[in-house]
């Protein structure tokens, strides 16, 4: 019998990679996987210490027997094995995936194909599905809509860029009252010009006007 689980980097009964180390009676299988005697009938093994198997009730020729048929869990098999079946689940009452834009691997809690891309209307989506490599069923887990972080980079831009320019303004506005201490001219006349240095000019016209 065998049964797959996600190794765990510890020294429990799922730790991979501190099994395989410790094991003396071990094998390697021609996709770099290794095995290792646990027990007295049971073996481990591990292809990259992400997704473990153990075997029982097996000789060690009967299992390298086996192991050389099999073809071990890594991201390019996941993807190109169960692809099209995880498409085909991403849909609920909400969303349903239209196109594909990147593909995930994930191998916590069991082996995963997260699938990022978007619904026919345009609508950035995240599906979740779960895969049992021991029956070859892609299951989905759940949808949810993914923001659109570009937008929101740009949006943050624009407002950082906005800021140099306001400060300009100000800048502006200061320097205008330093050069002059009145307000702009009426359409009285005359108009008198009062310096901000104590002297003051008088111009015939109101449209006579320095700045």
């Amino acid at each position: 019998m065998l049964t797959f689980f996600a190794c765990t980097d510890d020294t429990s009964a799922t730790g991979c990679k501190n099994a395989i180390k410790k094991g003396t009676d071990k094998f390697t299988g021609v996709d770099g996987d290794v095995w290792v005697k646990t027990s007295a009938d049971k073996w481990m093994g591990s292809n990259a210490d992400r997704i473990g198997y153990t075997a029982s009730n097996v000789t060690k020729a009967q299992l390298q027997d086996i192991v050389r048929s099999l073809s071990f869990v890594n991201d390019t098999s996941v993807t190109s094995t169960y692809l099209a079946d995880a498409k085909g689940v991403c849909t609920d009452p909400s969303y349903t995936l239209k196109t594909t834009e990147k593909t995930t691997v994930s191998y916590t809690n069991g082996l995963s194909l997260v699938l990022d891309g978007k619904t026919e209307d345009g609508t950035a989506i995240t599906c979740t599905t779960t895969i049992d490599p021991t029956t070859a069923k892609v299951t989905l887990k759940n949808i949810i809509k993914t923001a659109n972080k570009k937008t929101e980079e740009k949006k943050d831009n624009k407002e950082e860029e906005k800021k140099p320019e306001e400060k300009k303004e100000e800048k502006k506005s200061t320097d205008d009252n330093e050069t002059n201490s009145d307000p702009a001219p009426s359409l009285v006349k005359p108009y008198t010009f009062k310096s901000s240095k104590g002297y003051s000019i008088i111009y015939p016209s109101s449209n006579i006007w320095f700045q």
